[in-house]
């Protein structure tokens, strides 16, 4: 599904002025702003419910261009790096951190470093030692190393993540989701049930079950879909809406 197609009223934004009665542009009620905006945080969300059930095969939305992975340069005698943001343009914010591994001096990769807490684990010890870091440690959008290296690598330090996706503009037309087709209808039902729950609407109770029962479907499919290498995960209620 497009995100807007004006001649058959097809697309996404279409199909959310006709779940909730409203125009796509020109009602006060429900702009097209309005809409997209509410479109765009229906798309993270998916992201987020998708990333959560899929395991060890990645979700990313596949409009990026690039991979989901995040390179920054060792620098000798730092130890706190920052990775809030992908390097697309515009850039796509990080949602999560997962697997972590860095050049060591003779630029050979490793991933063979153990994730500390500082609130758990005296770091004072590190205070005057230098090496190949062998700790780590996330504070929000940072990795802090230990010990702090003390050596130069280009794009010595590389993340698996999970980012944003490409959200949409109120300019898009034939622009598509990034997720499969069967789930696009996610980005009209959770937008129209949060509508019509504000406006008092007697749809919003169909469209809030239709909502819950799609982020059911959508766990489901992502939990199942790496036959090659199945996960065993425990199921969880979703309350999510």
């Amino acid at each position: 599904m497009v995100f807007s197609e004006t001649t058959n009223l097809t697309g996404i934004v279409e199909t959310l002025a006709r779940y909730t009665g409203t125009q796509t542009s020109t009602t006060s009620s429900y702009t097209l702003a309005q809409k997209t905006l509410d479109i765009n945080n229906a798309y993270v969300h998916f992201i987020n419910l998708a990333s959560r059930a899929a395991g060890k095969r990645q979700i990313d939305d596949t409009n990026n261009t690039t991979l989901p992975l995040l390179l920054s340069n060792m620098v000798s005698g730092t130890a706190n790096y920052s990775f809030k943001v992908d390097e697309a343009s515009p850039t796509n914010q990080v949602l999560e951190m997962q697997k972590l591994r860095i050049k060591d001096a003779n630029g050979k990769w490793t991933d063979y470093l153990t994730q500390i807490d500082k609130n758990e684990v005296d770091v004072s010890q590190f205070q005057d030692i230098t090496g190949t870091p062998e700790f780590y440690d996330l504070i929000g959008d940072n990795v802090i190393f230990y010990p702090t290296p003390n050596y130069n690598s280009t794009d010595g330090i590389e993340f698996t993540v999970t980012r944003t996706p490409i959200y949409f503009l109120t300019s898009d037309t034939t622009k598509k989701p990034g997720i499969p087709d069967m789930f696009h209808e996610y980005l009209v039902i959770r937008p129209a049930y949060l509508f019509c729950t504000m406006k008092g609407l007697p749809q919003a109770v169909a469209y809030r079950d239709a909502t819950m029962l799609m982020e059911k479907e959508i766990a489901h499919y992502y939990s199942n879909r790496n036959k090659t290498n199945q996960d065993i995960i425990s199921p969880e209620p979703i309350n999510s809406i």
